[in-house]
């Protein structure tokens, strides 16, 4: 996906908002977008059990928002 498509994407989403993400071999995981801070987004909840999860940018395959 590249880190400025993935940032373009996340840079329109507001805290809370439902996402199903692909980093690495995951599959599409749903779960909350919180924040994107340098080259890092939190994600919370859904299939990324409680408290924030990081994970770097430039690792996300894909990024579907809603669930």
């Amino acid at each position: 996906m590249g880190y400025y498509n993935a940032m373009a994407i996340l840079f329109h989403l507001s805290p809370g908002s439902p996402v199903s993400i692909w980093f690495d071999n995951s599959g599409f995981i749903a779960t909350y977008f919180q924040f994107a801070n340098d080259h890092q987004a939190a994600f919370s909840g859904g299939g990324l059990d409680g408290g924030l999860t990081y994970i770097n940018i430039s690792d996300l395959r894909a990024i579907k928002v809603g669930h």
